[in-house]
């Protein structure tokens, strides 16, 4: 079972890897445009990030209903989720594009810097666009994967990378011809177009390989808006919000994590968000790791078969271990790979590049003692989702990042002494106190789980005259009278 899980979760690491290589490259165009537009920049994709995650998080589920009725056999089931998934990816994505357009009122309540509040209006107006594309890729990215079909993911998400390096590469080309615009609001508005262009090509290549494949194609048919489309919408949002609110309450402490950090200094808010985006890179992958767990739960939970149960259970024991491992060594490589990486992300000429430099280097450091435990809060997270048990996720999540992680923030950045490094002291205490409260629930209802598949003994014939129970129904009752007989 591990080796179907590690052949299904293999394309979708790869595709994990190559989406967030969007918002890597992204990182890398900003830094052409000096500590402004690279603060500029960090402020909208941070924002774009959080509206963006929080969507794809309620459609995600779509990937576990559609499982779950692949299990089952039921065709209804899956087609019924896939429809509540389309029309909630539009209606979704037009209310984030809304908020997105609405975010940089929020950047003028924290007091941050002028300059860079008006350098991501540039990347938000244009990028906003691009929202309604992602989500309809991701509810038929999650169709492909309930259905075990994962394959072309990766192709597609690898050719969206390739016409965004092209692309970006361009945007830095002409920004240095052009003498008389600003190179960063030229620069940052075209980074938000390219990524519209490239969300655009991944829904319309995905769509239109499930509208070709015989497998996947009878679930796209467009129904009517009937009473019981609406209640499918219902009972997806029902699962769909918690997760949402999970992923928002993690990415929104992030967020928070970058504000408060910008208070301080803009070269702190730049290497708080280059160092991010490594976290975020060893988030990606266990993300992979993660969906294909909660495909085979959600498949096992679907047959109510105790043997296949219990496998799941220990397939997601052996990906705890394998996420911990990889994230523990992977963190280690973030560190050693730095000194030799800097140069990509930061230009010489600047004043401020030591000290983004060595704030990089001490925010990877730290990162590097709490990756594992992002490793087991995803996991645990798509296991628990496999088992539709997102309501607690959610709960679990918010006291781990916010009443444990965000005290944590609070004590050791403001009471002890308000520095870069306590602040994401106190953002690792939130992801090892999130980790081993999902990791306790998950043991806990998988418990549940088997304690009532597995059949009740019962005692049998010989335990029975062991314990000398009359039957009535004996012709031949022992009795102290015919023991005397007897003997």
């Amino acid at each position: 079972m591990l080796s179907t899980t590690l052949k299904l979760s293999a394309p979708l690491i790869g595709a994990q890897l190559a989406l967030i290589s969007l918002s890597f490259i992204d990182a890398l165009t900003f830094t052409q445009f000096g500590v402004q537009g690279l603060v500029g920049g960090a402020l909208a994709v941070t924002v774009f990030t959080l509206i963006n995650i929080v969507c794809t998080g309620i459609v995600s589920v779509i990937g576990n209903e559609v499982s779950y009725f692949h299990g089952a056999q039921s065709d209804k089931g899956i087609r019924q989720s896939v429809h509540s998934g389309f029309i909630i990816a539009i209606g979704l994505g037009t209310l984030a594009a809304l908020l997105i357009l609405c975010a940089p009122a929020l950047f003028y309540a924290f007091d941050l810097s002028p300059s860079a509040i008006n350098y991501s209006k540039d990347y938000l107006y244009y990028a906003s666009i691009g929202i309604i594309p992602s989500l309809i890729f991701t509810c038929l990215r999650f169709l492909v994967t309930g259905l075990s079909r994962p394959g072309p993911i990766i192709v597609i998400a690898s050719l969206a990378v390739l016409i965004k390096i092209i692309l970006n590469a361009g945007i830095v080309l002409i920004a240095h011809y052009l003498s008389s615009v600003d190179s960063a609001t030229f620069g940052l508005a075209a980074c938000g177009i390219s990524s519209v262009i490239v969300y655009s090509f991944m829904a319309f290549a995905l769509w239109r390989w499930c509208s070709q494949d015989a497998t996947v194609s009878k679930y796209l048919d467009i129904p009517a808006l009937d009473f019981e489309v609406i209640k499918n919408i219902k009972k997806t949002l029902s699962l769909g919000l918690p997760v949402g609110a999970m992923l928002g309450i993690e990415s929104g402490l992030f967020t928070g994590v970058t504000f408060i950090i910008g208070l301080l200094s803009d070269e702190a808010l730049a290497a708080s968000y280059i160092a991010i985006q490594f976290i975020y890179f060893s988030t990606m992958l266990m993300t992979g790791l993660s969906q294909a767990v909660a495909v085979q739960v959600e498949t096992a939970a679907g047959h109510y078969n105790l043997n296949q149960l219990l496998n799941a259970r220990h397939l997601t024991h052996q990906a705890l271990f394998i996420g911990f491992i990889f994230t523990t060594g992977l963190g280690i490589a973030f560190v050693l790979l730095w000194p030799s990486m800097a140069n990509i992300f930061l230009s010489s000429n600047e004043n401020a590049t030591n000290n983004i430099n060595d704030s990089v280097l001490t925010f990877l450091s730290i990162s590097g003692c709490f990756l594992w435990a992002d490793a087991v809060r995803n996991i645990s997270t798509g296991a628990l989702k496999g088992l539709k048990d997102t309501k607690s996720v959610l709960g679990i999540g918010f006291a781990g990042y916010w009443v444990i992680g965000f005290s944590s923030i609070w004590l050791l950045g403001f009471y002890i002494d308000l520095t870069p490094p306590h602040i994401w002291w106190g953002l690792g205490a939130a992801f090892i106190a999130t980790a081993v409260l999902l990791t306790a629930r998950f043991e806990f209802v998988i418990h549940n789980r088997l304690t009532t598949l597995r059949p009740t003994p019962h005692p049998t014939k010989t335990d029975a005259s062991q314990r000398m129970i009359p039957n009535a129904f004996s012709s031949k009752l022992l009795t102290p009278y015919s023991l005397e007989r007897t003997n």
